[in-house]
């Protein structure tokens, strides 16, 4: 697979503020496809991955609905050991494909370093960022991240591949 250029960020970087308009940027779209398709979709099964994924991409897609990407960003350190972590873990072991959910760890690991949301680990953040947001650092983190990402080398080697 080649590798992803760039990572779940660039939404905010590209001046989006709403989830309706990150869904409306083509490569982000293309993206989440990838990444719902080539790795959660497996990591799920036998789960229907992809009509769920078709009725949150109408859902995301609601002119109506100003939900925002900062509002999502907040509390990661409480949603990705719920809702992603466990997916990595299992298509890790299983030698799957982590490509894609391993740059939105990256692209978390880059907000929390450059503008954090507020997040419960916040003050750690603060002082890991100041002394130079060193990312193995951050992985190392024993309440942040689970042991497989210190153990396995190409689950941790994704995560921190830029």
């Amino acid at each position: 697979m080649p590798r992803i250029r760039r990572s779940p960020i660039w939404a905010c970087r590209a001046g989006h503020i709403y989830v309706r308009q990150a869904i409306a940027d083509p490569e982000l779209l293309q993206f989440l496809d990838g990444m719902m398709a080539q790795e959660i979709g497996p990591a799920l099964a036998p789960l229907d991955v992809a009509f769920y994924w078709r009725s949150v991409k109408a859902r995301f897609a609601n002119p109506m609905i100003d939900h925002r990407l900062a509002q999502i960003a907040e509390d990661g350190s409480l949603k990705l050991p719920q809702r992603l972590f466990p997916l990595l873990e299992a298509n890790g072991r299983a030698g799957s494909e982590i490509t894609r959910m391993a740059a939105v760890v990256q692209a978390w690991l880059q907000l929390m370093a450059t503008n954090p949301s507020r997040d419960p680990a916040n003050g750690w953040f603060q002082e890991w960022a100041k002394a130079g947001a060193d990312k193995p650092r951050a992985l190392d983190n024993e309440t942040l991240f689970p042991a497989i990402f210190r153990r396995d080398a190409r689950l941790r080697n994704a995560i921190l591949d830029e």
